[in-house]
């Protein structure tokens, strides 16, 4: 009679461990589910070592993407990029190089999404100032010559850090609008 109570026990304890497994499992397996769902199936190509140059209607270069590797998917007209490292060249002035960990482009490069250790930079010239700008994420607009985020942003200008939440920058006219919450300091030195 305690051998029966014993294992009825058991049973009982095993079938409230099923139960409150799936309750934590159920979850991640339908948000896993939603998350494939909304990824392309199938790439129709790829390219490694990519250097593609966009040209101004001079025949000069507008801009140039470099990736090691990338991955077009045609159910979404997209394109996933490893690396992306991205150069604008405004018409005057420097050019301004920016780096992520990851990016993915929108029709062509008319959107390119940047994610992961974002990075822009624009060396010192004689009409501006060394600038560094990193955020975890940027949206550029390469058509336009604009770029914004509404991620944390840190400015650095020479002796300047500047903190902000959110940025829009314009590369065309050199502007950068810092959004919200910034506070910066200045540092000259000893």
């Amino acid at each position: 009679m305690i051998k029966a109570g014993k294992w009825n026990l058991f049973i009982l304890l095993c079938v409230v461990i099923a139960v409150v497994a799936s309750l934590y499992l159920t979850p991640s397996m339908q948000a896993s589910n939603m998350e494939i769902v909304n990824e392309p199936t199938y790439a129709d190509g790829f390219m490694e070592d990519v250097i593609a140059m966009r040209m101004n209607t001079d025949g000069l270069p507008k801009s140039t993407l470099y990736s090691p590797k990338l991955i077009h998917f045609s159910q979404n007209n997209s394109t996933r990029l490893t690396t992306p490292h991205f150069v604008i060249l405004p018409a005057s002035g420097n050019p301004w190089d920016i780096y992520a960990n990851h990016g993915i482009s929108y029709d062509g490069v008319k959107t390119l999404y940047l994610w992961g250790d974002v990075k822009l930079h624009q060396q010192k010239g004689p009409d501006n100032k060394e600038t560094t700008i990193l955020t975890s994420s940027m949206t550029v607009y390469p058509g336009k010559n604009t770029a914004k985020t509404d991620q944390p942003v840190q400015l650095i200008q020479d002796d300047s850090v500047i903190h902000a939440k959110g940025l829009k920058t314009n590369f065309k006219t050199s502007t950068i609008e810092l959004l919200s919450e910034s506070r910066g300091v200045y540092d000259p030195g000893t």
